[in-house]
């Protein structure tokens, strides 16, 4: 009897040839939608009952509140409700992960009934792409974002709106922001 066992290796792009979304997923896990954080954050549940923080990459929503400590960003509860629109708990959902981030999420595009979540919400004017190039996946990200700041969609409609990066430096670190919600 003859075994054959086929070892299959990803060819790494050319330097001129970017990457494309799918070569860069690292895994990726099956589960069911346990609770959704805010605009950019779920908690799946895997089959066998292991939970996942579920950080969605390429974006970054407006910040919910956290506390006294750590008010709402204006425009967080509208990303976490434009999110809600996609997937709600109790949904089958599938992610496609990149990496282990340090507060020991997983950075993955969600996917709900086929539809790429974090896409969607970009499209929709919630999601900013981070500045750094690398923390992008998806190279529909930039003409996504580009189109909802130039419709106004979303955060990017909100005036005086700032990164959530931004917020969280003079917000919740220098304690010097004016404009919250709950």
């Amino acid at each position: 009897m003859t075994i054959v066992v086929a070892l299959v290796v990803a060819a790494s792009p050319s330097s001129a040839q970017s990457p494309t979304r799918e070569s860069l997923v690292a895994f990726t896990i099956s589960g069911t939608i346990v609770k959704i954080e805010d605009g950019d954050t779920v908690t799946l549940k895997h089959n066998n009952g292991k939970r996942f923080g579920i950080r969605m990459s390429d974006m970054d929503t407006p910040e919910t509140s956290h506390g006294a400590e750590r008010p709402g960003q204006p425009g967080g509860q509208a990303a976490k409700k434009s999110l809600e629109e996609f997937v709600a708990v109790g949904d089958a959902a599938n992610v496609e992960c990149y990496e282990i981030e340090s507060y020991g999420r997983a950075v993955c595009h969600l996917f709900v009934k086929g539809v790429n979540l974090n896409l969607e919400q970009i499209k929709r004017g919630w999601g900013w792409l981070p500045k750094t190039a690398s923390w992008i996946r998806d190279p529909a990200s930039k003409a996504a974002e580009a189109e909802a700041k130039a419709a106004k969609r979303g955060a990017w409609g909100l005036p005086d709106q700032m990164t959530p990066a931004d917020w969280r430096t003079k917000c919740w670190k220098q304690n010097t922001c004016s404009d919250t919600e709950p």
